[in-house]
């Protein structure tokens, strides 16, 4: 990846931390703060996924004020995290965001997609993500589709 195994400027590593505190601010359940940090460090540091994708997961998933108008700030980001690496985690986001703004068939593709390079990852706990993986994929192909939202 072009954003590891290089020193960071000063920049990039307080970008860095910006999204580390992000992550913490989610915890806290204080979401308008999150993805505040979460997008100044995609500002700060466009080549890293990481931002981009926490911050399309968060607005995929938790409901806070500003969560209607980043819905397509939220799927921008999450394609941009897949067009810079292509990870099964990232590709479900991406999936989460497209069923945020209604588009359940690409949701449904994309969560193909990301049970199909979870296969290639095999991470340790593989199971347990492919169930849940699958269960996302019929909840975007049901009679009456859904979202993610509360998912963790």
């Amino acid at each position: 990846m072009p954003y590891q195994g290089k020193s960071l400027s000063r920049q990039q590593a307080m970008a860095y931390v910006l999204s580390l505190r992000g992550g913490l601010w989610e915890r806290r359940r204080a979401f308008s703060q999150a993805s505040a940090d979460y997008l100044k460090a995609m500002k700060e540091f466009p080549e890293r996924p990481g931002a981009y994708n926490s911050f399309a997961w968060l607005v995929a998933t938790r409901i806070f004020p500003e969560r209607q108008s980043y819905k397509n700030d939220a799927l921008e980001a999450a394609n941009r995290a897949v067009s810079i690496r292509k990870h099964s985690d990232y590709l479900d986001t991406l999936a989460c965001t497209y069923a945020l703004v209604g588009d359940f068939d690409n949701a449904a593709a994309a969560e193909r997609a990301a049970l199909e390079k979870l296969r290639e990852e095999a991470p340790h706990d593989y199971q347990k993500v492919r169930a849940v993986f699958q269960a996302r994929l019929a909840g975007f192909t049901a009679s009456v589709p859904k979202d993610c939202t509360g998912e963790e």
